[in-house]
């Protein structure tokens, strides 16, 4: 089981939320309590754009969960998504970047809309360009909303990690 589970995390913290929800399922099915399937079978459908599932997910857990690293992490997410509410489309908004790059807005913007389409990895890409670009746009808008990404993966994924040192990099630079 343990082996399993290692195998759907990674899956998930490589970007394949589809297999991770499929390998996650299938632990479910070997063993109905398993909450940390279940964490991560909602961290899976929130990749995959699915926050009311995931949400229903998160609520069947016992209340000793609460404090579990993944449970915060993904109940941040399901948050951020809230917050972002409705995003454009990526590629109108990364024709509008690439047409006028110091358009911070339009920047701003393309984060969000990939985020909110599972792509994190660009949009905390394209958050670091946007604070190499004017750190202090908007009250450091962009840094805030990388930080938030950074809540919503948790501490010790890779995503995390990566877009932390990137961050050291633009600030101390």
């Amino acid at each position: 089981m343990d082996q399993m589970l290692a195998e759907a995390r990674a899956a998930l913290e490589q970007g394949d939320a589809g297999s991770a929800a499929g390998m996650y399922s299938r632990i479910l099915e070997l063993d109905g309590a398993n909450a940390t399937a279940l964490v991560g079978l909602a961290r899976a459908a929130i990749a995959l754009g699915q926050p009311d599932q995931a949400r229903q997910m998160l609520d069947q857990l016992p209340e000793e969960m609460a404090k579990d690293p993944d449970v915060v992490a993904a109940r941040a997410a399901l948050a951020l998504i809230d917050e972002l509410g409705e995003t454009g489309d990526p590629d109108a908004l990364q024709a509008k970047v690439e047409a006028d790059p110091a358009d911070m807005q339009a920047r701003y913007d393309l984060a969000c809309a990939l985020y909110a389409r599972g792509r994190t990895g660009d949009a905390m890409d394209a958050l670091l360009a946007s604070i190499r670009r004017d750190r202090e746009w908007e009250d450091a808008k962009a840094r805030k909303l990388l930080l938030k990404f950074f809540d919503a993966l948790g501490p010790g994924h890779p995503l995390t990690q990566k877009g932390r040192r990137g961050l050291s990099s633009v600030l101390f630079s």
